[in-house]
C-alpha cells in the first residue's frame, strides 16, 4: 500500500493542474475559456477565484502529507509535558 500512495498523490497533482492553470490564468486576467471576460474581473469573482485556488492547493499538499510516510517519532528522556 505504501507504494501506491505516491502514485495516488501524483494522481491527484496531475488531475487539479488543470484548475490550478486555469485559475491562476483568470486571476491574472487571462480569457481562457471565457465567453464574457469582464465578468471575472468583478471582486467576487476574483475573491471565488483566489479562495478555490488555495483550497485546490490545499488538496495537492494535503494528498502529499497523506502519501509520505509518517515522521520517526523522537524519543524524550525528559519530562513529558
Amino acid at each position: 500500500m505504501t507504494r501506491v500512495l505516491p502514485w495516488l498523490a501524483t494522481g491527484v497533482t496531475v488531475g487539479t493542474l488543470p484548475y490550478v492553470v486555469l485559475k491562476i490564468s483568470w486571476l491574472a486576467g487571462g480569457e481562457m475559456g471565457l465567453r464574457d471576460p469582464a465578468l471575472m474581473q468583478t471582486t467576487t469573482y476574483v475573491v471565488a477565484n483566489s479562495i478555490t485556488l488555495v483550497l485546490d492547493l490545499v488538496v495537492v499538499a494535503l494528498a502529499w502529507v497523506l502519501a509520505l510516510p509518517p515522521c520517526p517519532r523522537v524519543r524524550s528522556e525528559g519530562p513529558g509535558w
